[in-house]
């Protein structure tokens, strides 16, 4: 089971060590400016991601990702059953999406 809470408390000792946070303190921002605060934490502890229907799952990964662990989410993706294109470098933002929609587009084809 992926756990979303762990991967994030990386931003915690990198960032807040020690310090008394509340659950509206921003704990990470990315570049597209989404915010994670520390009462994440509590709601992504009490929700764990699950893969339903993973024989329907199309995972598209850059393993340079910042914010994900892309090795824990490629494990997770890969142990329930789904179909997981790993690529490296990258980041979250998937910034050379171009370069990918040909494997979507054959992806979201293939459906029908």
């Amino acid at each position: 089971m992926y756990q979303t809470h762990v991967s994030f408390q990386r931003f915690l000792t990198d960032n807040f060590d020690g310090q008394t946070l509340t659950d509206d303190t921003v704990i990470y921002t990315t570049t597209g400016g989404w915010q994670i605060c520390y009462g994440d934490l509590a709601w992504f502890e009490k929700h764990h991601l699950t893969a339903k229907n993973p024989q329907k799952i199309k995972v598209l990964l850059k393993m340079g990702d910042e914010l994900l662990d892309a090795h824990a989410s490629r494990a997770f993706y890969e142990q329930a059953g789904a179909d997981v294109l790993a690529q490296d470098r990258g980041d979250h933002r998937i910034s050379d999406y171009d370069d990918q929609v040909g494997q979507v587009v054959a992806w979201v084809q293939a459906l029908s």
